[in-house]
């Protein structure tokens, strides 16, 4: 979870009056089975606070009150399940549910009642399909596999039409209830549902295998005037708002630049559509992105350096440094870090004593299937590179002795087989947060990037011998 977090529990002895809180609570379990909720709020400077709180046992209630900055969606949060509740400063709600059955069961009474209960009917009627991350591409947008579905197998005319049709009725139900709710409520219903048009609408452009002009002639159809147009909207930083973002970066790419899986088409995408704050998000989850599917550190050294020289938004530079620190930092041909490996026959050697060849590093374990199947599916290969001079330097990181020797005695890779010496701190020189792992060091012991992660690239291994 993002912002600071602190966990602050009540009990019934506890009075709410040593709170400093406006929205007052009342949560009734029904057959709890587990005694605690957690709600999620943002204070004034929306940082993320989450708070605990206990249940009397047995009847399962709690009477608490949270300081509510601004009118807002907070979580609340019941062993796996989660709800959305829209809360405002004024708020004196109760709230009950039945445990394992949260979202079906959950009903309102009080002051902020009306609010939910239309709130919770839009998700039970719009939003009941869970969502989850298209993952092919490198800015994962949640989508439900409805859309997916008619994304992948309806015509375009079928699919605007079906779009179109799902965001009538969506908005002609919040338009039933505009005279009852908060206007604030209203207009983040009403922008969750444009949001969700617009996400589906670039979605169709994910799936659909097309020429660039035929993009353009379906976004035409699509996308009337201008199009879409992320500045023409009341920008918050909710997710349905970060998932338009997403969708509409790679329609962007597909529909300019013809390629919306390239790294560096969807970066200059960002670049040239995108401004402000939303530009700066999107390229630190584009650069982190990056650099997890890929271990592309040559694509994302280079612009995390310029990153931090044009991101005015501390918090994500923050963000982008702490996470990157998981990745080996290096510039190209950088010197590659030296450490000890004892081989399989016994024998201590160290990195740089193979200085003056080209050497393969492949990190690997017992326990990974991809590695194991990976020495058989380029076996051919690694017999050519061994057969050109290059030093396979094959290295375990298991922490079983037996494990590992049972696997090297399995498939016997070809090349020098061993274990680093201090197994922790090679981990962290060649960020051995997954494997298999890859690394080529020329002759002159400077690191080259792959640019097959599994090493097949036998054209670059036979550049560096030739140098």
């Amino acid at each position: 979870m993002n912002g600071k977090i602190i966990s602050i529990f009540f009990t019934l002895l506890l009075t709410i009056n040593t709170l400093q809180a406006t929205a007052r609570f009342q949560v009734k379990v029904m057959t709890p089975s587990v005694f605690e909720v957690e709600c999620t709020t943002l204070d004034k400077n929306k940082e993320e606070f989450s708070y605990k709180i206990l249940l009397k046992q047995p009847s399962g209630v709690a009477d608490f009150g949270l300081d509510i900055a601004f009118p807002q969606f907070i979580t609340l949060s019941y062993g796996s399940e989660k709800v959305e509740l829209y809360i405002e400063p004024t708020d004196d709600i109760k709230i009950s549910f039945t445990a394992n059955n949260l979202l079906k069961t959950i009903d309102f009474a009080g002051e902020g009642a009306v609010n939910n209960r239309c709130w919770i009917n839009f998700k039970r009627r719009f939003r009941k399909e869970p969502m989850s991350a298209y993952t092919p591409h490198l800015l994962s947008p949640q989508l439900d596999s409805t859309t997916v579905s008619r994304a992948k197998t309806w015509t375009a005319n079928d699919f605007l039409t079906f779009a179109n049709a799902d965001k009538e009725v969506e908005l002609d139900f919040i338009h039933q209830h505009k005279a009852t709710i908060a206007r604030s409520l209203y207009s983040e219903i009403w922008k969750n549902t444009i949001y969700t048009y617009d996400t589906k609408l670039y979605s169709y452009f994910l799936f659909q295998q097309m020429p660039k002009e035929e993009a353009q002639r379906i976004a035409d159809r699509f996308f009337p005037g201008r199009g879409f147009n992320y500045a023409d909207y009341d920008r918050n930083e909710t997710a349905v708002f970060r998932n338009a973002l997403k969708t509409f970066v790679h329609f962007q790419a597909r529909l300019k630049l013809g390629d919306d899986e390239n790294k560096d088409a969807l970066y200059e995408t960002i670049e040239k559509k995108i401004t402000n704050y939303d530009r700066f998000w999107l390229e630190k989850e584009l650069l982190l992105e990056v650099l997890n599917q890929e271990r592309s550190y040559s694509f994302g050294r280079q612009r995390i350096e310029q990153y931090r020289k044009d991101c005015p938004f501390k918090e994500l530079v923050k963000e982008l440094d702490s996470k990157h620190d998981n990745y080996l930092d290096v510039t190209e041909r950088a010197e590659a870090p030296n450490f000890k490996l004892v081989t399989a026959e016994g024998e201590v050697k160290h990195l740089s004593d193979f200085r003056g060849r080209v050497v393969f590093i492949n990190f690997w374990a017992s326990w990974c299937k991809p590695c194991l199947a990976n020495f058989y599916k380029y076996a051919n290969i690694r017999q050519q590179l061994y057969t050109e001079g290059v030093v396979l330097l094959n290295l375990s990181i298991d922490e079983q002795p037996p494990q590992y020797r049972t696997a090297l005695s399995r498939i016997n890779p070809m090349g020098i087989n061993g274990q680093p010496l201090d197994m922790q701190e090679a981990k962290k020189q060649y960020s051995l947060y997954e494997i298999p792992a890859y690394y080529l060091v020329d002759k002159l012991g400077r690191l080259v990037h792959l640019s097959d992660k599994q090493g097949g690239d036998v054209a670059e291994f036979r550049k560096l011998l030739a140098e």
